[in-house]
């Protein structure tokens, strides 16, 4: 009978406990962004956009979002991955406006400035940060 009752009572306990074992706190997912983060400073830093000539600047700026989408692979966490992903696609928005030469002032791109603006503060709001580049 007690090994029935321990059966039982593992069951039940298994899949709770693999549940809990699955899930990343904010704290968690932030920290991977802002280890991305820091490779990013760092590689700007080495790589200024201010030496290149401006027809490289999407590259580049698309280098620096890649470095941000390989730590949103280890982000698991719901909301934090969301707000991540969002700035991202602004970003993206951002570095094929700089292609197509879109002017600053075009409703489009105003509109991405302030998604921009929207979602970086959703993302401090999580982790206290947002992403630069």
């Amino acid at each position: 009978m007690k090994r029935r009752l321990t059966a039982a009572a593992l069951a039940l306990i298994f899949p709770l406990s693999m549940a809990a074992c699955g899930s990343q706190s904010t704290a968690d997912a932030c920290k991977e962004i802002a280890t991305a983060r820091t490779s990013v400073h760092q590689y700007s830093a080495e790589h200024s956009i201010l030496d290149m000539p401006f027809s490289e600047v999407p590259d580049h700026l698309k280098k620096l979002l890649d470095m941000y989408r390989d730590a949103g692979k280890k982000v698991s966490n719901k909301e934090v991955k969301a707000a991540f992903n969002d700035v991202l696609k602004d970003l993206d928005k951002s570095v094929e406006f700089l292609r197509d030469d879109t002017p600053t002032t075009s409703p489009e791109y105003e509109q991405n400035e302030e998604d921009i603006d929207n979602h970086g503060q959703v993302l401090k709001n999580l982790c206290g940060f947002t992403l630069d580049w």
